[in-house]
């Protein structure tokens, strides 16, 4: 337990395997969280108690070449649409298309915003 320090950060990420490891609830680290799940996408626990984590699908886009380093790219995704809109289920969905775009290039690789948007504009065209 992080004690007050917790009540300071507005929102973590840990990944499945991490939660199943550790038996303190996810609120205990911050105020907001986030959940990993991979290609099944992610949980969304709000600071609101007593209510059940809101699961966010992932994008499929069809080609999975790699997993290295989507769990930082979640995270990347996740500040930079938090701080563009302030709305955490839209940054975690945003994250998980750009974790997709991640997954579906060989190796560890970069990915822009551009390619992320781009995503979106198609999904929703």
């Amino acid at each position: 337990r992080f004690g007050s320090f917790s009540d300071k950060v507005f929102c973590g990420k840990i990944n499945e395997k991490e939660y199943l490891a550790h038996p303190t609830p996810p609120q205990c680290f911050a105020r907001n969280f986030v959940e990993t799940l991979g290609s099944k996408g992610a949980k969304l626990w709000l600071e609101k108690n007593g209510e059940e984590p809101k699961l966010i699908p992932a994008t499929d886009i069809g080609l999975l070449h790699c997993t290295a380093g989507c769990g930082d790219v979640v995270l990347a995704g996740l500040v930079c649409r938090y701080l563009e809109t302030k709305n955490l289920e839209e940054a975690v969905s945003y994250a998980n298309i750009a974790a997709s775009i991640a997954a579906s290039k060989p190796g560890v690789s970069a990915i822009t915003k551009q390619e992320v948007d781009n995503l979106i504009t198609c999904s929703f065209s």
